[in-house]
């Protein structure tokens, strides 16, 4: 019926036309279709000439895969899942996306020279400004330094978990806890704060979290660097937006308060073919 159609081929024409008419009121609700097709005939909506429909037919597959692959994390509670909506609330670009930043302080080189300035990234602290970038982006090691005095290793060893990472991972944490509303008890015990056997449930949950997010902006968001315009791409490294908790959660346990949101949209729940209820 329709041209072009790369994802979402299985469907029926009304439920096409009825997910994407929600897709227009949760992401362009005052530029409407135009947004992704733009101002032509509906026959032409198979073009590809916007960046903004090549970045939502790859939006589409990123959702289906975080409902599909990311279940123990999405649905930790019950079912909730996810939808374009989670992440963009009726805006054409999400809120609480972050680029990265670089060097924030001019006044020192080296490793002094990310930190000690508030930004958003370090949630307007002092701490590092390139946890976001170290953890959720290029997979480095969270943990702090060695908690027995007088241990004999070297910050140049591999495994060594240096005072650096550990302000990084101070930075990340702090980010965490004002993403989704809560303090560091919500996932660990302060009787054994290091101990990974006594952590909560929520412990767990977050390191699944953490791991989609990496996948998210590796495998889906980074990789659209070249599709979008100049004035897209961030400030300083000209990078492509990047997702990371307080995307979707936005200071809350659960994004938009647990409202189930996928029940609706079983298009969006899965890769393979829709199951209707």
């Amino acid at each position: 019926i329709y041209q072009n159609v790369q994802v979402l081929g299985d469907l029926t024409e009304d439920n096409f036309n009825r997910l994407m008419s929600a897709m227009t009121d949760w992401v362009a609700p005052e530029q409407g279709c135009a947004y992704c097709h733009g101002d032509v005939d509906m026959e032409e909506y198979g073009n590809d000439d916007l960046y903004t429909k090549v970045v939502a037919r790859r939006m589409i597959q990123m959702t289906q895969n975080i409902n599909e692959g990311w279940d123990g994390h999405v649905n930790a509670n019950k079912q909730v899942g996810v939808t374009c909506y989670t992440c963009h609330r009726g805006q054409n670009v999400p809120s609480d996306i972050w680029f990265k930043m670089g060097a924030v302080n001019e006044a020192a080189g080296g490793w002094a020279a990310v930190q000690n300035r508030v930004t958003v990234q370090s949630q307007y602290t002092s701490l590092p400004s390139d946890a976001l970038e170290t953890f959720l982006l290029d997979y480095g090691r969270i943990g702090v330094h060695n908690l027995e005095a007088h241990v004999a290793e070297y910050p140049n060893e591999d495994g060594v978990t240096t005072w650096q990472d550990t302000e990084r991972t101070f930075s990340l944490m702090n980010y965490v806890s004002n993403s989704l509303g809560v303090n560091c008890v919500f996932c660990h015990n302060t009787r054994a704060f290091y101990d990974p056997e006594q952590v909560t449930p929520q412990w767990s949950t977050e390191q699944l979290g953490i791991g989609m997010v990496q996948e998210m902006n590796n495998d889906y968001l980074v990789p659209l660097e070249d599709v979008y315009p100049p004035e897209r791409l961030g400030p300083v490294f000209a990078d492509a937006p990047k997702a990371a908790c307080k995307t979707c959660h936005k200071g809350y346990q659960q994004p938009l308060q647990g409202t189930n949101v996928i029940a609706d949209w079983p298009e969006l729940a899965t890769t393979g073919a829709p199951v209707y209820e």
